[in-house]
């Protein structure tokens, strides 16, 4: 697969310069700073190790669309690259633009600025002080002059002469040096001090420029036969100073290479010149618009807006795969053990054809907008609400595959059951590409009548001691009951009103206490308790602030009295008994005893909201829940104790 040698530096820069070796397009910029280089310039003249290069052989099966190194121009496009760079790019091109380039180093200076640098070789201090070899690599502007600043004395190389006159030897000639040699000797030849600097060079030419050019470095090359997700595994294990690539970048450069644009396929790309304008997928999401709809959905958008480009490639990948699959079952061909395994892995999308992702992108795309669809149907408004946004990824190709009866109503029930059992039984939370391969499948023939319940659904558990430990959105559970109560309808309880769009973007629903914290930690009330979601409710951001600090017997009234204020208030013949009892329906909305609450009886209000919750978290997911006794006192048991030995007795 591989093949380890050393080669020298020399010739693999003047292989950059003719276009021999190039970069995988998924290769990040070149981002070295001044001194960085400089410090590189003086770890090559010590003859120190920088590091191996790692290659790849190119025209295998393994295709990505290339670019030349940084500063590397050509008067045509650039020539098909024999070899392309995995590892050492920062390195290699620090080094091709401090020598061979032609030009200045684009670089970056202390304050992080753009700036152009000639590099030079301090002939007499490198002879003198070996060991102050930094201080001996000095860098100039690109019009190789630097003013004087702050007393510093400044330095003029602008010609060959003032270069010769001062002993500074350009990086740039260090593989053509014998020009240079030649004008130094003529500059000296007529002088007195000749003798002295044509030995001063003779030296530096045998200590620094002959060891420079003959500097070898280790280079392991991967044959062109190497897959592709061992070429980009292998990348990312060597690139530990730079930032993980994710699959999609490495499979942009793989398209490209073909002359499919991913990145534009995706984000969209504006009109320039005479290249087409493409809308891209995800413009559509935050547009909240499908393909060829003239209008959008706000809400779609909030929640459609969380979808990732890797996202999207996973779901492409489970469709490929499953149809692959299926195709494999129907001829008979292969033995069960080799028809292709769904799957959407890092390792699946790397090897994803660009016909199978073209075949089924729109595909894809339709299965979000269905998922985005469903999701409001289960009372989401916004991504941020979303227990576990991975769950999208197997939901859109469940919908995608089950064409336009996908929202018949006994279909709807049971993607319905399998969502709420993924989210309350919290089993989105890792491993989740096991978990979407599993799930695509299995609800699919689920659905169809000719499959056993889906894992999700049979793996779902939920203790009711559970919602003793919801107290924040880092909950999937706890996200997912907040909108489960916006989904049975819980109405706010100042105006009485089902929470629908307009209440949501414009009053700040948000879950709130209904004992409130302050008044909990007053009547000593432990915080795992008073924040628990058993205590807690969506409600407006004006309700909330009615609500206070109070005892609930104190802000119900007041409640009440806003409640019937906007139903008109006493010109509706609406009685205090009827206002009271409508409060009674409110509070009920939330799965909230009126009794317990009036009468400000938090244990009895929280065991009984308790029973309110499991009773809707058992509705959705399908299953009985069976509450644990609460452990009997010491009396109690004791009595009861007693009472056995008394019938025992009998």
């Amino acid at each position: 697969m591989f093949d380890s040698t050393k080669q020298s530096l020399r010739e693999l820069l003047q292989a950059l310069k003719k276009g021999q070796i190039q970069l995988p397009e998924f290769q990040r910029g070149w981002v070295w700073k001044n001194d960085q280089i400089k410090e590189l310039i003086a770890s090559v003249i010590r003859q120190y190790p920088i590091g191996a290069v790692m290659l790849l052989e190119a025209g295998g099966e393994v295709r990505f669309q290339t670019r030349p190194v940084e500063g590397m121009q050509f008067a045509s496009a650039p020539p098909p690259p024999e070899l392309l760079i995995l590892d050492g790019q920062q390195r290699l091109t620090s080094m091709f633009q401090a020598t061979l380039m032609g030009h200045a180093a684009q670089t970056e200076n202390e304050r992080k600025q753009k700036v152009q640098r000639w590099y030079y070789l301090d002939i007499g201090r490198l002879l003198e002080e070996p060991d102050a070899l930094e201080e001996a690599v000095i860098d100039v502007p690109a019009d190789r002059i630097k003013p004087e600043v702050a007393g510093r004395p400044g330095l003029d190389l602008s010609t060959p002469e003032l270069e010769y006159q001062q002993k500074l030897f350009p990086l740039s000639k260090i593989y053509e040096a014998s020009g240079w040699q030649t004008g130094y000797v003529k500059h000296w030849k007529d002088t007195n001090q000749f003798s002295e600097a044509f030995n001063i060079y003779t030296s530096f030419q045998d200590r620094v420029i002959n060891p420079f050019s003959e500097y070898q470095l280790p280079v392991i090359t991967l044959g062109r036969s190497s897959r592709r997700e061992a070429v980009c595994q292998v990348f990312e294990k060597v690139n530990t100073g730079g930032v993980k690539l994710n699959a999609f970048e490495l499979v942009t450069a793989s398209y490209a290479a073909d002359g499919f644009d991913l990145r534009a396929d995706w984000y969209g790309r504006k009109a320039r010149g005479e290249q087409t304008a493409i809308e891209g997928r995800y413009s559509r999401f935050l547009a909240g618009r499908e393909a060829g709809k003239p209008e959008g959905n706000q809400r779609l958008e909030r929640i459609l807006r969380a979808v990732r480009e890797t996202d999207f490639l996973q779901c492409v990948a489970l469709l490929s795969t499953r149809s692959r699959r299926l195709g494999d079952q129907a001829t008979g061909a292969l033995p069960v053990e080799r028809w292709t395994g769904i799957s959407c892995k890092r390792a699946t999308i790397l090897d994803l054809p660009l016909s199978e992702y073209q075949k089924w992108a729109d595909a894809a795309e339709t299965g979000f907008f269905r998922a985005g669809r469903f999701l409001i149907q289960q009372g989401y408004f916004r991504s941020e609400d979303l227990p576990y946004v991975t769950q999208l990824v197997p939901l859109a190709a469940i919908l995608a595959s089950l064409g336009d009866d996908y929202d018949a109503v006994a279909t709807r029930e049971k993607v319905q059951r399998w969502y709420w059992c993924g989210v309350l039984g919290e089993l989105y939370g890792g491993a989740i590409e096991t978990r979407f391969a599993k799930d695509f499948p299995e609800v699919l023939d689920w659905i169809a009548g000719h499959g056993e319940i889906p894992s999700t659904v049979y793996e779902a558990d939920f203790r009711p001691n559970r919602l003793d430990t919801m107290r924040t959105r880092n909950s999937a559970a706890y996200k997912g009951l907040y909108t489960l109560l916006v989904k049975e309808e819980a109405r706010d309880l100042r105006t009485g009103r089902p929470i629908d769009e307009a209440i949501f973007y414009d009053d700040n629903i948000d879950i709130h206490h209904i004992f409130p914290a302050i008044w909990c930690e007053r009547e000593g009330i432990g915080p795992e308790r008073a924040n628990s979601i058993l205590n807690k409710s969506p409600q407006t951001a004006r309700t909330n602030r009615v609500i206070g600090g109070a005892a609930p017997s104190q802000y119900l009234p007041k409640l009440q009295k806003a409640y019937l204020q906007q139903q008109g208030g006493a010109a509706t013949g609406i009685s205090e008994a009827e206002a009271s009892a409508a409060m009674d329906g409110l509070l009920r909305s939330h799965r909230i005893d009126p009794e317990h609450l009036r009468a400000d009886a938090f244990d009895l209000y929280y065991e009984q909201r308790r029973q309110g919750l499991l009773a809707l978290i058992s509705q959705v997911i399908g299953k009985t829940i069976t509450v644990e006794k609460p452990p009997a006192s010491a009396e109690d048991a004791l009595e009861q104790m007693d009472e056995d030995l008394e019938e025992l007795t009998l």
